[in-house]
């Protein structure tokens, strides 16, 4: 009997590579819906904006978490095209929202997106059903998290959608793996920033008016 040759092995490796990550899309991705369709996801990584200033010092790509959470809300919410990363960290600074050294105030959220004539009511990170039930209603929510699981450090993200299990579906600016992951809530509750304290408000969510 012949041995099978090392062209036959590699096409068989090849055809069980194809077959294993079908199964994983499906077994991580299938359930989940897409959550708000029309939200587009920007990446402070993105060499579009990632080395353009953010304030006198810092860039986008190392400190611009916040701009592009917002600037995802603002251009999927209103569909204006002419929206990115780089207009709204210009934006936050020439109005006093960028914390040098640090990131962006919160200020930046609520303020932004009225700015840009969205709805923006700030809310607990202990009103857990508040959360649940704005993202069934098709709302958009930017929440900080502090070091965990999500993140290394104070970071901005986006949550989309939820799915029919109440797992979260999430745009995070730094990470495409992250926003390829369908989260427990209670996990981003627990990693939502106690900066304002255990009943702090660092959820914002956005609807259009």
């Amino acid at each position: 009997m012949k041995k099978p040759t090392s062209k036959v092995i590699k096409i068989f490796l090849i055809c069980l590579l194809g077959l294993s990550l079908i199964f994983i899309k499906g077994l991580y991705f299938k359930k989940y819906s897409r959550g708000h369709d029309k939200i587009p996801y920007y990446s402070q990584r993105d060499i579009r904006w990632s080395k353009e200033l953010y304030g006198k010092k810092g860039t986008i790509k190392k400190s611009g978490c916040g701009p592009t959470s917002l600037a995802m809300v603002i251009s999927g919410l209103t569909g204006r095209e002419d929206i990115n990363p780089k207009v709204i960290a210009d934006w936050s600074f020439k109005h006093g929202y960028r914390a040098e050294g640090k990131g962006s105030y919160w200020s930046l959220m609520t303020n932004g997106g009225q700015a840009f004539e969205l709805r923006v009511e700030q809310v607990s990170r202990k009103e857990k059903n508040k959360i649940l039930k704005a993202l069934k209603n098709g709302k958009i929510i930017i929440v900080s998290v502090d070091k965990g699981k999500i993140a290394k450090g104070g970071h901005f993200i986006v949550l989309r959608g939820i799915t029919r299990d109440d797992r979260i579906l999430m745009y995070d600016p730094n990470s495409v793996l992250n926003s390829n992951i369908a989260w427990n809530v209670d996990t981003i509750l627990n990693e939502s920033s106690k900066n304002a304290g255990e009943k702090g408000s660092p959820f914002w969510v956005f609807s259009k008016k």
